[in-house]
């Protein structure tokens, strides 16, 4: 057979091996680590998660940081004024649910992003004794996405 023939067969071969996915599932272990760790598209998806929270929590953060300086000083004044305090404690309220409905709409979209397998494997992290409350905490450390 001439040697150009066999190159060609074999690079046939080799392209339409290579070109076609497996259609057999993944081993149990390997299913298993995939729940484990995130893709790097993953990974990029919750990270422009996180920044646009961050984007969209700082001025809320801002004020309500203002609003408790200005608490701190009514309650430290001679005379503490009653309908300043009342006034500036709906304000907080009202500072505060913005910083948390920011917070829940990202862990919504962050939650999005994971697998069902992903899911699974958070859900039995949650359950595990001493495992945080805050389920942003729980996919940062099952999943290491802190710097720390």
């Amino acid at each position: 057979m001439n040697i150009r023939l066999l190159v060609l067969l074999f690079l046939t071969l080799t392209v339409s091996l290579t070109a076609t996915p497996a259609r057999t599932p993944l081993p149990a272990h390997e299913q298993a680590d995939a729940a484990h760790t995130l893709s790097e598209a993953q990974k990029l998806k919750i990270k422009r998660i996180q920044i646009e929270s961050e984007q969209k929590a700082a001025p809320a953060a801002l004020r309500l940081a203002a609003i408790v300086k200005r608490i701190y000083e009514n309650m430290l004044a001679d005379r503490p004024d009653e309908k300043l305090r009342s006034r500036l404690g709906a304000e907080m309220k009202e500072a505060a649910w913005t910083l948390l409905a920011i917070k829940g709409q990202t862990v919504r979209e962050i939650v999005n992003v994971l697998t069902l397998d992903q899911k699974q494997f958070i859900k039995t992290e949650m359950r595990k004794p001493g495992a945080p409350g805050d389920l942003s905490e729980v996919i940062s450390r099952a999943f290491k996405l802190t710097d720390k």
